[in-house]
């Protein structure tokens, strides 16, 4: 998916690289990176979640790949949610996403740098997700497999 991602962008350019720095995982979006900001567009599982295990605050896209790997790490992300009508994705499954976990206090959702700053401030960041996060999604990957290899061979 080739889209700007404004939201994101707006409060990534607004962070005191004084205070912070950054190691961005960009994927297709073109974010407002400066000289001194780390960044790559994908790389494999393991060092995804080394890089997820290492920062100190994750802000993220509501996508369930990055909030899982944020999740099996113990860390409650911060996620910004892709708006169809700014044409920052085709639909809003993140949205619906978003509205269906927010019961479960399992991320925060953010649309501001100010809203960052809040949780830094009061430090709500640190907090852990309120509950594991589980997921099938290995097993899923390994039926999928066995699944795929029995009907090709």
């Amino acid at each position: 998916m080739d889209r700007d991602f404004p939201t994101l962008n707006n409060i990534v350019s607004s962070i005191d690289r004084n205070r912070y720095s950054l190691v961005v995982q960009t994927g297709f979006a073109k974010p407002l990176l400066l000289p001194d900001d780390q960044g790559f567009d994908f790389c494999d599982d393991k060092n995804f979640a080394e890089e997820i295990a290492a920062a100190d605050i994750i802000l993220c896209h509501a996508g369930v790949g990055v909030i899982t790997a944020a999740l099996n790490v113990g860390k409650k992300p911060m996620i910004v949610v892709r708006n169809s009508h700014l044409n920052e994705h085709t639909n809003d499954h993140q949205r619906d996403f978003v509205n269906h976990f927010a019961e479960d206090n399992l991320f925060y959702e953010v649309g501001s740098y100010k809203d960052i700053e809040y949780l830094v401030q009061e430090g709500l960041y640190t907090l852990l997700p309120s509950r594991p996060f589980i997921t099938n999604l290995s097993d899923l990957k390994k039926d999928l497999i066995k699944y795929l290899d029995s009907i090709l061979t």
